[in-house]
């Protein structure tokens, strides 16, 4: 009944290449069905144990209400963006001190080779106040209508978080991008280990428990152009994404199916009028093949990319257009991937700033233009969409000249028609005489304190993420806590980055329209999550343990008996030990029955095991015990 898989023929290359091969296939997820143990069933489901579970509510939402399911895509804007020069100041509005008229005069007097002070557009807010303004190429009027990210402001539909940053602030591109990706503290502290994984990365540890051993068919995550990023990786060092390094490795497997041809390898050669196999070659197909394995998703990808298109041509679309293109269509297509990054590169802007064809503002608007016409190409999904732009750090306040050099904070902008748009979030930035040191470059600084502490009201970055995780992604409290403050020893206030959790002033607060449901929230723990999508009983009849499931989609699935501390219970064949693996398959959706024969397993009766089933990186466990 039990497969011994250490000593099965074929599992190993020395059994030959033919043998390997055909085991493989004997294996492989369409040939399950007719090689399995277990038959279909229909009826009620069994047992009434106590039920343990950990779903996604990613993964549920997708197959319970595919149309109301919710996306978020990063944009990277790789180099460390100018934010003053992306949201501009136009007023005077607040006092500074003597030596400074206001926040605009500020603004010239530390950038009179930068400055901005024509062809803006004013960001007027919800209140009727606009003390900060929108570069032409980010969207302007014409013949009375606004176009670009002025149209999403003007309809509510773009915010603008000021001065996000974190305390410590490092101005490296590496450092800087690899703590926005995961979410760690700028020190030297060892006990930090958000250090070598990303929040996404822990959100997914944290939502799909049983990954590793039951991925789904579909990526959790996918970014294109952001290659050895750490922000989808997850706490044991698995990625959660599947990665284009650019848009032409995401064509190649469009259109092969895999990242890397196995075709043009004769895996035959003749030596001495004697047909042989060519070892060499066919070690290399199944290098290839491996390789290949890895991108387990490309079926799904491609399937769900063909079924739509743009409303745009290729060859009308900039390079981060192209991408954001991609992503559209899978969005449309309902492939069922939740988490998207795309990167645009250019943004280390110490000359040439001003430049027509490639400089600061020629990028602001490939960005701008980019996410008009995706949410355009998105129309009745767009619901379903949110945007949040991030760079791994701002400018310096005053310019070199030329250009401007690694800064400290600066904002960020949401979109999506869920935002709540038209609005400011966090404390403009201040230009006091105080609080930039021309003396370092023009950095925001005060008595020692750089950056983030040297402005009052500053964001840390991981409010952000605590809000984006918890309103849109529907993440519950706990789930959050874990993503964002792993294992970190010196942490004593919970959820140090939520900026409010019970009644206070949150600078973040209703940031996201509706947020979520106060019992979806809780997600990550709610059984009513599984009952619709997977369920798991058992009988016990005689010697024969019958345990039944049903899922409502095509899964990976593992079936597993575990003792009270959550180890495999081994057993006894032949002579040698085997873990009670009952099922490691692939299934189309439906009702199974699996009957286990406790005639030589001799489960102990009186003891508590527990009944583990994982299912596209979910995870159930039922207790059971043998009376």
């Amino acid at each position: 009944m039990l497969n011994n898989k250490n000593n099965r023929f074929g599992r190993k290359l020395e059994d030959g290449h033919a043998a390997h091969a055909a085991d493989h296939q004997k294996w492989s997820r369409r040939q399950f069905l007719s090689n399995s143990s277990m038959m279909a069933a229909g009826g009620t489901l069994l047992g009434s144990s106590p039920l343990f579970s950990w779903a996604s509510p990613l993964f549920s939402s997708l197959y319970e209400n595919p149309d109301n399911d919710r996306v978020l895509i990063l944009i990277r804007l790789n180099g460390g963006n100018d934010g003053l020069n992306t949201i501009v100041p136009i007023t005077n509005s607040d006092a500074l001190d003597s030596n400074y008229q206001g926040r605009l005069q500020a603004y010239k007097g530390f950038r009179p080779n930068l400055k901005l002070t024509q062809n803006l557009n004013p960001l007027t807010d919800t209140q009727g106040i606009a003390d900060f303004g929108l570069p032409y190429e980010m969207g302007t009027i014409n013949n009375g209508i606004a176009t670009g990210l002025y149209e999403l402001w003007n309809k509510g539909n773009m915010a603008v978080i000021h001065n996000v940053g974190y305390p410590q602030h490092n101005r490296s591109h590496f450092t800087g991008s690899d703590l926005w990706a995961s979410g760690a503290e700028n020190d030297t502290s060892t006990t930090d280990e958000r250090k070598y994984s990303g929040w996404l990365g822990r959100y997914f540890n944290e939502t799909l428990p049983a990954f590793l051993s039951t991925p789904p068919e579909i990526p959790p995550a996918i970014q294109i152009g952001a290659a050895n990023n750490l922000i989808f990786k997850g706490k044991s060092g698995i990625p959660f994404d599947l990665v284009f390094r650019d848009v032409d490795s995401f064509k190649e497997l469009i259109e092969q199916g895999s990242l890397y041809g196995t075709d043009d390898f004769d895996i035959t050669c003749e030596e001495d009028e004697v047909v042989r196999t060519s070892i060499a070659n066919l070690e290399r197909v199944y290098v290839r093949q491996v390789n290949n394995r890895a991108f387990r998703y490309a079926e799904k990808v491609q399937e769900a990319y063909n079924k739509t298109t743009n409303i745009d041509k290729d060859d009308t679309m900039s390079e981060l257009r192209k991408k954001m293109a991609i992503v559209s269509r899978l969005i449309k297509a309902k492939l069922g991937t939740k988490i998207y990054m795309v990167s645009i590169n250019g943004f280390d802007t110490h000359a040439n700033q001003m430049s027509q064809t490639d400089g600061h503002l020629a990028l602001l608007k490939e960005l701008s233009d980019a996410i008009e016409v995706t949410f355009k190409d998105l129309g009745d999904h767009a619901d379903r969409v949110m945007m949040m732009t991030f760079s791994e750090f701002g400018r310096t306040v005053k310019d070199n000249g030329t250009g401007t050099d690694h800064g400290t904070l600066a904002p960020m902008m949401l979109f999506g028609n869920n935002v709540n748009g038209q609005n400011f979030y966090g404390t403009p930035i201040d230009l006091s005489g105080d609080k930039v040191d021309e003396g370092l470059g023009g950095l925001i600084y005060f008595e020692n304190k750089n950056g983030f502490e040297a402005q009052p009201g500053a964001i840390d970055f991981r409010a952000v993420y605590d809000r984006v995780l918890r309103d849109w992604l529907c993440a519950d409290a706990q789930t959050s806590e874990d993503t964002l403050n792993y294992k970190v020893s010196d942490n004593t206030q919970l959820n140090p980055y939520s900026t409010c959790n019970n009644n206070c002033n949150d600078p973040l607060g209703g940031m996201i329209l509706g947020g979520c449901n106060s019992t979806a929230s809780q997600s990550s723990t709610v059984d009513s999550y599984i009952s619709s999508l997977i369920t798991l009983g058992y009988n016990v009849v005689g010697n024969t343990v019958e345990i039944k499931y049903a899922t409502k989609m095509p899964a990976a699935i593992q079936l597993k008996i575990l003792d009270d501390n959550d180890k495999i219970v081994e057993y006894m064949e032949d002579g040698e030990l085997e873990d009670l693996q009952l099922i490691n398959t692939y299934q189309e959706a439906g009702s199974y029955l699996y009957k286990l024969e406790n005639t030589n397993i001799k489960l102990v009766k009186n003891t508590k095991y527990i009944c583990q089933l994982e299912v596209n990186g979910m995870l159930v466990k039922r207790q059971l015990v043998i009376h």
